[in-house]
C-alpha cells in the first residue's frame, strides 16, 4: 500500500507500519474528486521538493556565509584543513603518505582529494582549495537532504525537524565549513543508512553488502569508523541473523581492504601512525560535562549560559532515545548515536570539531522521536504549537550561524609575492601558506622534504598516553627547528610558546627578517649548529 509521505508513513518494514490497516490522517481516499486529488499533488511537491530546497539551502548557507563575512575562503580558519590538502597533493605529485610524509588518519581523505588535487595542477592551489571548501560545504547540505530523504517515509514532521535541526547543527557546520574527516564520514554513514532503509523495504544481501560497504568507507576516512560498522554488524546479527551480519561484514572488510591496498608499500608506518599514533594520545583535560555540551551542539554558547538549555536538550535526547526505539531503523539509528558518544566521551583527545561525529544519528534521533510523536492520536493537540517551537528554534539558531564570522584574512597575495622571488625550498609550521603562496607545487618539484603537520609529529614521538609538551621535548625541538632551517625561506603563522621552547624562539628570532604581516612572518633561515643551534 502506497502512501503520502506529506501525511506520514513508517519507516519501511517498521513494525508499526500501517497501523491498523488504515489510511493516516489526511490521505486522499480513491474515490476523491479532481480538487482534492489536485491539492494532494501539491502538498506532495511541496514536501518533496520545495520543504528539502529550502532546508538544502539554509544548511549551505550556515556553512558558506559566516566563512565570506569572516576571512573568506582563503582565510586561515583552523589546521587541519590544509595538512589534508597538502598531502592530497603529495599523494597526487607521487609521494606515499606514512612512508614519505607523517599523515595521522585513513588514506579515505586522500583520494577524496584528488579531483581537487588534479585540479590544482591547472588552476593553481588556491583557487582549487577554495573549491575544496565549498565542496565541502555542499556535501554538508548534501547530508541534511540525506537525512530528510531518510525520515521522509517516517514522517514529514520527522524529516523537516531532523534535516533543519542538522542544518543548523553547530558541531555539523563547524566541520563541514572546510576540508575536515567528519564531513565526508558523515555523508557516507548516512548513504549506509539509506542502504539498509532499502534493505528493509526489499529484503536483499546485496543492499546490506553495500550499506557494509559504505560504513567501512568511514573507517578509511577516520579511524573511529570502525565504532558504526561494529553497531551495523550487532544490529543485523540480532534482526537479521548471521547472513545479513555476514553481508554487510563482508562489504566493509572489502571497502577497507580496497582503500587501503594501494598504501601497503608504506609498510607498519601505516599502523603506526594511523592506529598507534592515535591510541598513544594523551588524554585531554575537559570533563565529560563540557564534551557533553558540545556534543549536543552548544559549544557556541559561553559555558555558562549553555548549562540550562544542555540540561533541557539532555533530557529531549534521552526521551527521542526512547522514542526512536520503537522503529526497526531507529534501532540501528539509536545504537549508532549511543556508540558514537561513547567513543567521544572515553576518547583521549577532545577537539572542537569531535561533535560532529555523532551529529548526524542524534538529529536522525530527534527526527524519528518527532515523528513518532506527531502519529500517536493522543499528542495532536501538541502538534502545532511543537512545529511553532521547532520552527522557532531552527530560525533563532540558523539567523545565528549566519551571522557569525569565521576565520581571519590570509595575505595571500602579498606572500605569494614575495615568496616568488625567493627560490629553493619554503619550510612553514602551517601548510597553509604553501597551499595559497601556490608554493606547495614549486617545493614537490625542487625535491623539497614535504611535512604536513609538522606539530602532529610529537603523537609519532611519544604513544605512552601520557601528558605531552611540544616546548619542552628536545627531540620534537630538534625535528621542527631541522625542518624549518632546511629550506631558503620560512614561513611562520602558526607555532608559538606552547610549541617551541624559549631557546628554539631565540634560534629562529636570529633569523633575518624578509617580510611580517600581523601573526605571519617570513625568514631567512640560518644554518644549524649539529645540536640544532646556530653555531657561533
Amino acid at each position: 500500500m502506497a502512501m503520502d509521505p506529506a501525511n506520514g508513513l513508517a519507516w519501511p518494514s517498521d513494525r508499526h507500519a500501517l497501523r491498523g490497516g488504515s489510511v493516516p490522517v489526511g490521505a486522499v481516499p480513491p474515490h476523491a474528486g479532481s480538487t482534492v486529488a489536485a491539492a494532494a499533488a501539491a502538498a506532495s511537491r511541496w514536501w518533496r521538493l520545495i520543504v528539502p530546497a529550502v532546508i538544502g539551502t539554509l544548511a549551505f548557507a550556515c556553512r558558506l556565509v559566516p566563512v565570506l563575512r569572516g576571512g573568506g575562503l582563503s582565510g586561515v580558519d583552523t589546521y587541519d584543513p590544509s595538512v589534508y590538502y597538502a598531502a592530497a597533493v603529495g599523494l597526487f605529485s607521487g609521494r606515499m603518505p606514512y612512508r614519505d610524509f607523517l599523515l595521522l588518519h585513513p588514506p579515505g581523505i586522500l583520494l577524496a582529494l584528488q579531483p581537487f588535487a588534479a585540479l590544482g595542477a591547472v588552476v593553481g592551489d588556491p583557487v582549487a582549495m577554495e573549491s575544496a571548501r565549498v565542496a565541502f560545504m555542499l556535501l554538508g547540505a548534501g547530508s541534511s537532504l540525506l537525512i530528510y530523504r531518510i525520515l521522509l517515509p517516517h514522517h514529514r514532521y520527522a524529516a523537516a525537524l531532523g534535516a533543519a535541526a542538522y542544518a543548523v547543527w553547530y558541531p555539523a557546520i563547524y566541520a563541514e565549513r572546510s576540508v575536515r574527516l567528519e564531513a565526508l564520514a558523515t555523508f557516507v554513514l548516512l548513504l549506509g543508512i539509506v542502504a539498509v532503509q532499502r534493505s528493509l523495504a526489499r529484503p536483499s544481501l546485496l543492499a546490506l553488502v553495500a550499506a557494509g560497504a559504505l560504513f567501512g568507507l568511514g573507517a578509511t576516512i577516520k579511524i573511529w569508523g570502525v565504532v558504526p560498522v561494529g553497531a551495523l554488524v550487532v544490529w543485523l546479527a540480532v534482526r537479521s541473523g548471521w547472513r545479513g551480519a555476514a553481508s554487510a561484514l563482508a562489504g566493509a572488510t572489502a571497502a577497507i581492504a580496497v582503500v587501503i591496498a594501494p598504501f601497503a608499500p608504506a609498510g607498519p608506518q601505516l599502523w603506526e601512525m594511523v592506529v598507534l599514533d592515535q591510541l598513544g594520545r594523551p588524554r585531554s583535560p575537559q570533563p565529560l560535562v563540557t564534551r557533553l555540551v558540545d556534543v549536543l551542539g552548544l559549544r557556541f554558547l559561553p559555558p555558562a549560559e549553555a548549562t540550562v538549555p544542555a540540561a533541557i536538550l539532555g533530557a529531549f535526547a534521552v526521551v527521542a532515545l526512547v522514542l526512536a526505539l520503537r522503529l526497526r531503523l531507529g534501532e540501528l539509528v539509536v545504537l549508532v548515536t549511543l556508540a558514537n558518544t561513547v567513543v567521544l566521551l572515553l576518547g583521549p583527545t577532545w577537539f572542537i570539531h569531535y561533535p560532529a561525529f555523532v551529529a548526524a544519528p542524534l538529529c536522525l534521533v530527534y527526527g524519528a522521536a518527532a515523528g513518532e510523536l506527531a502519529g500517536m492520536r493522543r499528542a495532536r493537540w501538541v502538534r502545532v504549537p511543537a512545529a511553532v517551537m521547532a520552527a522557532a528554534a531552527v530560525s533563532l539558531l540558523g539567523s545565528s550561524m549566519l551571522e557569525a564570522r569565521e576565520g581571519t584574512a590570509f595575505p595571500d597575495q602579498l606572500l605569494r609575492g614575495v615568496l616568488a622571488g625567493r627560490p629553493g625550498c619554503v619550510t612553514t609550521d602551517n601548510p597553509t601558506t604553501l597551499i595559497f603562496s601556490n608554493t606547495l607545487r614549486r617545493n614537490l618539484s625542487e625535491g623539497c622534504p614535504l611535512v604536513v603537520d609538522l606539530s602532529g609529529y610529537i603523537y609519532d614521538i611519544h604513544r605512552n598516553g601520557g601528558d605531552i609538551d611540544r616546548a619542552s621535548d628536545p627531540t620534537f625541538q630538534r625535528l621542527a627547528l631541522t625542518y624549518l632551517a632546511s629550506g631558503t625561506t620560512t614561513a611562520l603563522v602558526r607555532f608559538g610558546p606552547g610549541d617551541l621552547s624559549h631557546q628554539s624562539r631565540v634560534v629562529i628570532a636570529d633569523w633575518p627578517l624578509v617580510d611580517r604581516w600581523g601573526q605571519l612572518v617570513v625568514r631567512h633561515p640560518l644554518p644549524l649548529s649539529g645540536n640544532g643551534h646556530r653555531p657561533t
